[in-house]
């Protein structure tokens, strides 16, 4: 297995920068690669903000976790590879209470990450408009940041990662 890269667009035509394993297989005698799990997204032009690389690591962690068969040795290979491209924020970028907010929001999202393509049909689908909002912005605020239930951020990384999950927002 290997770590691949690729982009998307993501909304408001940000580019994101995606990761995932792969491994390589023969196709009929040709080099192919087969998906095994996507792992995290960032926006390209977000790449030096700290909280950013911070959720970009959390959900690389997260789901290197879970995928079956990594061993250690591949672990280390993979997030070294990874960390090339985007390097982890240290805690001196992060402090401290950032670092304890942000494990409590990686929590909460956590619960709630199945919605993700539920809010990117929503969002590309214009579902705002049949519940009388005038834009998206305006459901995000009333219907999520007003309620408490997600901040505007919350709702880009789940729209980013259901976008990067999605394989008809490929980027040639």
């Amino acid at each position: 297995m290997k770590v691949k890269w690729y982009r998307r667009r993501g909304r408001a035509n940000s580019i994101l920068l995606c990761a995932k394993l792969a491994k390589s297989v023969r196709k009929s005698g040709k080099p192919s690669d087969v998906h095994i799990a996507y792992l995290a997204a960032i926006d390209q032009k977000k790449i030096s903000s700290p909280a950013h690389r911070f959720r970009f690591w959390r959900d690389v962690h997260r789901k290197l976790t879970q995928v079956k068969g990594i061993t250690e040795q591949d672990r280390a290979k993979f997030i070294s590879s990874l960390a090339r491209r985007i390097p982890e924020p240290t805690a001196e970028e992060l402090g401290e209470k950032h670092v304890h907010v942000m494990g409590m929001i990686a929590e909460v999202n956590t619960l709630y990450r199945g919605g993700a393509n539920d809010a990117l049909r929503l969002y590309e689908g214009h579902g705002w408009l049949a519940l009388g909002y005038s834009s998206w912005e305006e459901l995000v605020e009333k219907e999520f940041v007003q309620k408490g239930t997600f901040s505007k951020e919350d709702i880009e990384d789940l729209l980013s990662f259901a976008t990067c999950e999605l394989p008809d927002s490929t980027l040639q």
